[in-house]
């Protein structure tokens, strides 16, 4: 999975107003470190799409950075906001550093995957991905996009960056009013008010003076960042007396596009966790996507899929093929537990039968249809 990765200011955010319905919106891509600041400039400088995939990557994104880490943790005002609240009731909380003058912001979703049922849930509540207790007063979990060290992030070292802390289980678009209970506890499902009340908190601290934003995410962040993308700018970017200095604003979500897809024995096992999630957190999906679906089927735009198709926000998406996760998570069934076929998935070094090589092909080539 690429989670951590130096891309190019002037590649995200072009100095040349260019007409983005010539562009290519998605580009499947398996990439080294050195070709990522390459093949984000292809997407936004040429008019034709290309194709750039390697399939067996072996370096890894992750850049180490050596500036002091700067991200602090805040939690979310209770008073202020008293429904901006993780799984287990604590409020929302984010790591920000705020860099007085700076005109560009980056808004970074962190991931952490889903629950996937009501006990599910509750179980995630008691953790880091479901709470905000004992959360690091300093972010130890920089992506080189949130570094300060502008030896790494020579672009972007500069922008004041807000990271959301992951609590919700639905890739932030979970909006249940009143708290759901599971036994003798209550699980809240409120991603969407941890949204909004993070960006009504840094308004009057300097994001309403951006003039450039980028909204990105990893995982499950990087599903956020296609779900919320255009909500972000309709519902609050869009309001020019707020944010009337805003020049630019581009999203990228990175290893953030699962696939509805079954497993290798052609099983709805993901599909059906999807489906679970969407209806437990009465999720928020785009709301051009579910005019496209019958309410029995608006669950599916809980997939990066059909909300992408729907969305005016301009995005490059960042992604593998043959995604490590999703062959893990979606690909591969539990049936399938210490086999030969487990080892496959979990390295494709090891699918050596024509079968498995066969089905590898199969999922890469539909992630690149799709």
């Amino acid at each position: 999975k690429i989670c951590r990765c130096v891309a190019n200011r002037e590649d995200l955010f072009p100095g040349s107003t260019k007409n983005m319905s010539t562009m290519p919106k998605i580009l499947p891509l398996l990439v080294t470190a050195a070709t990522v600041t390459l093949l984000v400039a292809v997407v936004y400088r040429q008019s034709q799409p290309q194709e750039l995939v390697r399939r067996k990557n072996k370096l890894k994104l992750y850049a180490p950075t050596t500036a002091t880490p700067k991200l602090k943790l805040e939690l979310l005002d209770e008073l202020k906001f008293p429904d901006a609240v993780c799984l287990d009731g604590t409020p929302g909380a984010v790591h920000a550093e705020i860099i007085d003058g700076a005109t560009g912001w980056i808004i970074y979703f962190e991931g952490g995957g889903w629950c996937v049922s009501e006990e599910d849930c509750l179980r995630r509540s008691k953790g880091y991905v479901g709470s905000s207790n004992n959360l690091d007063p300093v972010d130890k979990h920089r992506s080189t996009i949130l570094s300060a060290d502008c030896s790494l992030n020579p672009n972007f070292c500069k922008f004041s960056k807000v990271k959301l802390h992951y609590c919700d289980g639905n890739s932030f678009i979970s909006d249940v009013d009143e708290p759901v209970t599971v036994g003798n506890e209550k699980i809240f499902f409120r991603g969407r008010k941890i949204l909004d009340a993070v960006i009504e908190t840094f308004i009057p601290r300097g994001l309403n003076k951006a003039e450039e934003i980028l909204l990105t995410g990893c995982s499950a962040g990087g599903l956020a960042t296609i779900l919320n993308a255009d909500y972000l700018s309709d519902g609050f970017l869009s309001n020019k007396k707020v944010f009337g200095s805003l020049k630019k604003y581009k999203a990228l979500p990175i290893s953030g596009f699962f696939l509805n897809a079954n497993t290798v024995s052609n099983e709805p096992l993901y599909p059906e966790q999807i489906r679970t999630i969407y209806n437990l957190s009465k999720a928020k999906a785009p709301k051009k996507c579910l005019a496209n679906f019958r309410v029995e089927d608006q669950w599916k735009c809980n997939f990066a899929e059909n909300a992408y198709a729907t969305l005016t926000t301009p995005m490059f998406l960042l992604n593998s093929a043959i995604d490590s996760w999703q062959l893990n998570n979606i690909y591969y069934h539990p049936s399938h537990k210490n086999s030969s076929w487990s080892m496959c998935m979990h390295d494709v070094e090891n699918c050596t039968s024509t079968d498995q090589i066969e089905a590898v092909q199969h999922y890469e080539d539909l992630f690149k249809t799709t």
